[in-house]
């Protein structure tokens, strides 16, 4: 029932209309984990034919020296720096499209596991874990799955690839070990936010500037430490687009999901997925 009501609307060709009524004069950016090189590429396929893929500093520019960008503006970006996104270089370079990665820089360059995809016994308390204070979070992870933290092959990006994509990657900051923000204390938060940038910088050799926010989650005191420690822009998990007036710290994203279904990616991309999902749950 889900997946033919999915491509109901795409054959009454929805996402055309959202793109037509809600993107033509606004900035959409999009947001993907670890999609596999196959479904990224038609997916691609399709974003440059309906869009035209900017550069966050194309972003950037628009915000803050007001430079004008084309209609149907979109970001592409990637959250964590998982291993897989080097596997998608080729295609960075194949159709000249220059995305933003956002790096977990604690975790880049090592084998540790990203402390979501430890072995929980469901989702519902990984969904806990988030809303906790994050020394409680660390001690149950510290007491109870401390020995899978490490394994064997790297889950993230390697130094080497990092260096290798650099030319055709923006990269940026997801933290240094993805805490959801708000709910750590003052002396954690800093040291997510300054060391993480810092580690960056000195493996790209280039600016760091914006941050992706872990879970979405920002905070009033998190801005504030971010403007201190020198960045520009700060992408929340707010659905929606992005206009002239966006405060610069509270920008919206759009989450793809690493979907493998083409007519709900196109769903997701033109921001129809978000007005309508609890009709095709």
């Amino acid at each position: 029932m889900k997946n033919t009501l999915i491509k109901v609307l795409n054959l009454l060709m929805l996402p055309d209309l959202f793109r037509f009524s809600f993107q033509k004069k606004s900035i959409t950016v999009i947001y993907y984990h670890d999609i596999s090189a196959a479904y990224f590429e038609k997916q691609v396929k399709y974003l440059v034919r309906k869009y035209n893929v900017i550069t966050i500093e194309d972003l950037y520019s628009y915000l803050y020296e007001d430079k004008a960008v084309p209609n149907y503006s979109l970001l592409i970006s990637f959250d964590d720096g998982h291993i897989g996104n080097h596997s998608l270089l080729s295609i960075f370079i194949k159709y000249n499209i220059k995305p933003v990665i956002f790096l977990t820089a604690g975790i880049v360059g090592t084998n540790q596991v990203f402390w979501f995809h430890l072995p929980f016994p469901n989702s519902k308390f990984k969904e806990n874990l988030k809303k906790i204070q994050d020394k409680e979070r660390r001690r149950i992870i510290n007491q109870q799955y401390k020995s899978f933290t490490i394994c064997s092959s790297p889950e993230a990006l390697t130094i080497e690839q990092i260096k290798e994509m650099r030319p055709f990657v923006n990269f940026q900051s997801h933290t240094m070990t993805h805490p959801c923000l708000p709910n750590t204390d003052d002396r954690t938060a800093e040291y997510e936010i300054v060391e993480s940038k810092k580690k960056i910088e000195q493996i790209v050799e280039k600016p760091v500037f914006s941050i992706a926010y872990p879970n979405g989650n920002i905070s009033d005191r998190d801005i504030y430490m971010l403007k201190e420690a020198g960045y520009l822009l700060g992408f929340a998990a707010t659905k929606g687009y992005i206009y002239k007036n966006a405060n610069p710290f509270l920008l919206n994203r759009i989450s793809i999901n690493d979907t493998s279904n083409y007519y709900e990616f196109k769903l997701r991309v033109s921001g129809i997925w978000y007005r309508i999902k609890n009709l095709i749950k």
